[in-house]
C-alpha cells in the first residue's frame, strides 16, 4: 500500500478539531453544512466548528441534524465579539452545547503584536497585561471554574508561550482535565521545544495544525513530527485549521496532513492516536 492508501484508511474515524466554515466573518471555502457532509463522505468521525466572532454550538447542532454520521461539535472562541474573557458568553456557550472554549485569538494582546500592530488593547490572562506577567485575571479563574464543571475542552488559541506556561497548570490546578495547546508553532504562540515539553508534562496536549505548513511561516511537516517525536503521540493531536476561501477543504487538507506524517516516519498507531482516539476522548463523542 501507498502513503495515500493508507492516509485514507487513517482518515476513516478521525476528528478534526479545528475547522473554520461559513457563515463567517471572513469568506469560507464551505459553509456548516457542506464541511460535515464531506466530513461524512471521507468516512471522518466528526469536526469542531470554530468562528473567532461568534459561538458556534447553535450551526453546529444544525448541521448534526442535517448531516447524520457525523458529529459537528461547537464551540466559542474568547474574542471582543463576545466580551473577551466574559464568563456569561462561557456559561451560555456550555448551555447551548459547546465543547470546546478557545481562548483569545485575533483580539489576543500577542497576536496583534505578531503582526506588528498596536497590542497595548489586546486580550491577555494577565491582569497587567502581556508585557507583564504575573498575577492571572480573575475572569481566568471564573471561566476555568466553568470549564471543569462542565467538563469541556479549554483550548489556548492565540496566547503567547508566557500565557501558555501560566495557564496550563492554572486551569489543571482548577480541575480542568482537558487542556489544549492551539498550535504552538503558530509565530503569535511561539512555543518552543522545551514549552511544549512542560506543557505536556503539566497535563496539555498539543493541537498541531495543517493550515501552519502552508500558510505564513510555513513550518515544515517535518518540524511538526519533531514535536511528535519528543512529546510523544499520545498528547498531540492533528488537525487542519482549514476552512479559509483560498486553501482546500478540510477533509481534503486532513488526508495530506496524514499523507505528509507517515511521509516523516510517524508511525501508522502514532497517527490513528492523534487524529481520532485521543480527540474522541477530549470531546467525550463517546459519552454523547
Amino acid at each position: 500500500m501507498t502513503h495515500l492508501d493508507d492516509a485514507r484508511d487513517l482518515r476513516l474515524g478521525a476528528v478534526d478539531m479545528h475547522v473554520h466554515a461559513a457563515p463567517d466573518v471572513k469568506p469560507r471555502v464551505m459553509d456548516a453544512i457542506d464541511v460535515a457532509t464531506a466530513a461524512r463522505e471521507a468516512g471522518m468521525r466528526g469536526l469542531v466548528l470554530k468562528d473567532h466572532a461568534m459561538v458556534t454550538a447553535d450551526r453546529a447542532s444544525l448541521a448534526a441534524a442535517r448531516v447524520p454520521g457525523v458529529d459537528v461539535v461547537g464551540s466559542i472562541t474568547l474574542n471582543r465579539a463576545v466580551g473577551g474573557l466574559n464568563p456569561y458568553a462561557v456559561e451560555a456557550a456550555i448551555r447551548y452545547g459547546a465543547r470546546v472554549v478557545w481562548f483569545p485569538t485575533n483580539t489576543a494582546a500577542s497576536h496583534l503584536r505578531a503582526r506588528g500592530k498596536p497590542f497595548g488593547d489586546g486580550l491577555s490572562i494577565f491582569e497587567g497585561g502581556l508585557d507583564a506577567p504575573g498575577r492571572v485575571r480573575r475572569e481566568v479563574e471564573e471561566i476555568c471554574n466553568l470549564i471543569a464543571n462542565a467538563g469541556v475542552v479549554l483550548a489556548t488559541g492565540h496566547l503567547h508561550a508566557v500565557e501558555v506556561a501560566a495557564l496550563v497548570p492554572f486551569a489543571r490546578a482548577l480541575g480542568v482535565d482537558r487542556v489544549v495547546v492551539t498550535h504552538p508553532e503558530n509565530r503569535a504562540v511561539a512555543l518552543d521545544g522545551e514549552g511544549c515539553l512542560a506543557a505536556t508534562r503539566a497535563g496539555a496536549y498539543l493541537e498541531l495544525c495543517y493550515r501552519s505548513t502552508v500558510t505564513g511561516a510555513h513550518v515544515p511537516v517535518a518540524h511538526l513530527a519533531g514535536i511528535v517525536r519528543d512529546v510523544g503521540a499520545d498528547r498531540c493531536i492533528l488537525a487542519t485549521d482549514l476552512g479559509a476561501a483560498d486553501l482546500e477543504p478540510p477533509a481534503r487538507g486532513m488526508l495530506r496532513f496524514i499523507r505528509e506524517m507517515l511521509g516523516c516516519g510517524i508511525p501508522a498507531v502514532d497517527v490513528s492516536t492523534m487524529v481520532a482516539r485521543t480527540p474522541v476522548d477530549l470531546l467525550g463523542l463517546d459519552r454523547r
